[in-house]
């Protein structure tokens, strides 16, 4: 018998929709998609339709922005609007996580806040692609967006499978 918990959640939280991933141990079957606030309210009706006969724990990975030292997101052109506005942006989708986090903690799950995972993919931004996704996880995974990859690399790295990350 593992310690490690029957189904991991890795959640990357955005003001409109977050993306989520749910993985279990059983089957490492990724299954990805967006949520908004409300929808995450009906989070563990989600992972017992997927799974169930899943008895197990669930452990959910939430990536923390806040827990960065820093997070500078201006660049050299931009004026004081742009950097107050981005700087708002920011604190909203900091403020979403603490939301999400406060609301699963509630629910009884539990809950860790992670760092941003480092941008070290092979890609021109740094971020996962699609296509280096599917030959980490061999899986074939229908055309998502990046928030939902990056939920996904939190669930696989944090989660279940993370011993099988091969580039």
């Amino acid at each position: 018998m593992t310690n490690e918990p029957t189904i991991t959640i890795g959640i990357d939280p955005d003001i409109e929709a977050s993306g989520v991933a749910i993985v279990a141990n059983t089957d490492k079957r990724l299954h990805l998609c967006r949520m908004g606030l409300p929808e995450i309210i009906h989070l563990s009706e989600r992972t017992a339709a997927l799974y169930p006969d899943s008895r197990g724990a669930v452990k959910v990975y939430i990536e923390g922005g806040w827990l960065n030292q820093s997070n500078w997101h201006i660049r050299g052109r931009d004026t004081p609007r742009r950097a107050a506005a981005l700087g708002y942006d920011v604190g909203r989708n900091h403020q979403i996580g603490h939301d999400i986090i406060a609301l699963l903690t509630a629910q009884g799950y539990s809950v860790t806040p992670v760092k941003p995972l480092a941008k070290v993919w092979a890609t021109p931004t740094g971020k996962i692609s699609h296509q280096l996704l599917q030959r980490i996880t061999n899986q074939s995974i229908p055309r998502c967006n990046q928030d939902e990859r990056d939920a996904a690399i939190i669930a696989w790295t944090y989660g279940c499978c993370a011993h099988s990350i091969i580039i």
